[in-house]
């Protein structure tokens, strides 16, 4: 089975991505390749901000036990507080098994886009946008398209 494809036989709905929202209700979700991915497991949120330098660290993990499958999806960069543009970023996504260790990185050539819809640094709130393109930096060197992301988070 191809990575990162929905099961075909699976004849649950898919789930949803979470609205786009900037209340801090920390959400967060994309699709990867098509396929809606969310955060899932006990430790499934990470979120760092430095309110000083605009310094952002934030992503999610899921645990897929039935394929024994860890996948974490980053976004790293420093933003503007006051306008809330982005001065710089990247963003990965690694996916762990038994048997696999793939990591990919933000294609650089790529129309990628990260943006922040809110940075309220009185009530701890970071939301935004994204979407990238990702190579996998080993072979088999294919690529990840994450579309549609978004996250809220109270930090």
């Amino acid at each position: 089975k191809p990575l990162f494809q929905p099961n075909k036989d699976d004849t649950e709905e898919p789930e949803e991505l979470p609205p786009i929202t900037t209340t801090g209700e920390n959400t967060f979700g994309c699709l990867v390749n098509g396929e809606v991915w969310l955060p899932a497991g006990p430790d499934r949120y990470n979120r760092g901000f430095d309110e000083g330098t605009g310094q952002f660290a934030f992503g999610a993990s899921r645990e897929r036990p039935d394929e024994s499958i860890g996948e974490t999806l980053g976004l790293t960069g420093k933003v503007d507080i006051t306008s809330k543009l982005v001065t710089a970023y990247s963003c990965a996504f690694v996916s762990t098994s038994n048997d696999h260790f793939y990591s990919y990185a933000m294609d650089t050539t790529a129309a990628n886009e990260l943006v922040f819809l809110r940075v309220d640094i009185e009530n701890n709130i970071a939301s935004g946008t994204f979407e990238f393109t990702a190579v996998n930096e080993f072979p088999p060197y294919d690529t990840v398209h994450v579309t549609q992301g978004r996250f809220d988070f109270n930090y």
